[in-house]
């Protein structure tokens, strides 16, 4: 009998090692392409590197040099691939100024790696392109973060003047600085405020590979180029300093005001922790796997144990499907006091079209309305 016992949990603990060893395999089934696919003349086809592997995305052809008034997204099924979509495409009305992206996932068609998750989800970059319009409105500084050069970007202002209020916008995942810009154009002209708008690694036209601490590296590195632009510490710099995100970028808007001692920061369907999130969508056993860590409930709890005057403001959509609004109403009852999170459901409102949808809430809140 004891032997049947340690018997079987050795054949248990066996299997529970091929799963994780072999999970991928278990999930995913790629399919590759023949090299003359006739689908291959229906697009334009980019190549990217990922994780140091070669990947390719795909654009139905299109007037490449003309910026998207929308963009579509094709992701495939299980033992499907990108050019599978070709075909359904060629009946979507030509004249529509759209982009149609389809995308293969790692060892999918002609891409190297192996799929999960982390390797498919977990950040999505956006890239400029090179005429795009919002390029008029900031003024844009470079510098070296890890070895990588960096961009940051600051609304149009006489940069001699040092600002008596810094805003830090932090965006959402598959989103870049520069789509800040059009509603920054509504703030107050007269306020004496700097918009910082931030890009992470490999985002926008950055270098590197996004991560928690790269991009925490990069904030600190950005930190202290505008600081000797405008002729003033770096604690006079964060002491002036707010901080503004959506999704992702919430969570590093929490992280940079509690790590550099912000007291003001407006966070847009925020998550608990990356690894709830992952969680949701994956499962426990897939998160447990997890190696990016964004702790929304710890940035809270030490920014309201730390800064007696934070203020922390929370929109959240009451129809957010990818971000559960529990989230964020978790996070908002850590504040026993009820007046340092303020927190404000969205009727009839998801994840996105959020900020033109409180735009005026917001506005008021940056110029101290």
């Amino acid at each position: 009998m004891k032997l049947f016992l340690i018997v079987s949990l050795v054949l248990v603990l066996l299997a529970v090692l091929l799963i994780y060893l072999y999970q991928g395999q278990l999930i995913y089934h790629p399919l590759r392409y023949y090299s003359k696919a006739e689908e291959f003349e229906k697009v334009d086809r980019y190549s990217y590197l990922s994780g140091g592997r070669k990947q390719f995305v795909y654009v139905m052809k299109r007037d490449q040099s003309i910026p998207p008034e929308k963009v579509w997204w094709f992701f495939s099924g299980n033992a499907s691939v990108a050019l599978h979509w070709v075909e359904f495409l060629k009946a979507v009305a030509p004249e529509k100024n759209h982009a149609y992206v389809l995308f293969d996932y790692p060892s999918y068609g002609m891409n190297a790696g192996r799929p999960n998750p982390d390797r498919i989800r977990q950040y999505h970059p956006l890239r400029y392109y090179s005429k795009a319009e919002e390029f008029e409105k900031v003024d844009r500084y470079s510098y070296l973060s890890g070895g990588r050069k960096q961009f940051v970007y600051v609304m149009k202002r006489d940069q001699s003047i040092p600002p008596e209020k810094v805003w830090w916008f932090f965006s959402g995942n598959a989103s870049v600085a520069l789509h800040w810009v059009e509603f920054l154009k509504a703030v107050a002209p007269e306020k004496n405020h700097a918009y910082v708008l931030f890009d992470y690694p490999s985002y926008g036209m950055n270098a590197g590979r996004p991560n928690p601490d790269r991009i925490r590296q990069s904030v600190d590195d950005s930190l202290s180029v505008l600081a000797e632009k405008w002729g003033l510490s770096q604690s006079e710099v964060t002491s002036r300093s707010s901080t503004f995100g959506h999704s992702l970028g919430a969570a590093v808007a929490l992280d940079t005001a509690n790590r550099h001692g912000m007291s003001q920061v407006v966070a847009i369907s925020p998550f608990t922790t990356m690894k709830a999130m992952a969680k949701k969508q994956f499962g426990g056993f897939l998160a447990a796997l997890l190696s990016h860590h964004y702790d929304n409930e710890s940035s809270v709890r030490e920014l309201l144990s730390r800064e007696p005057n934070v203020q922390i403001d929370i929109f959240h959509g009451e129809q957010d499907g990818l971000i559960p609004i529990a989230m964020s109403q978790s996070l908002a009852a850590m504040d026993e006091s009820g007046k340092r999170i303020r927190h404000h459901p969205v009727a009839g409102l998801g994840h996105n079209g959020m900020v033109p949808a409180i735009r005026s809430e917001l506005l008021g809140l940056l110029n101290g309305d």
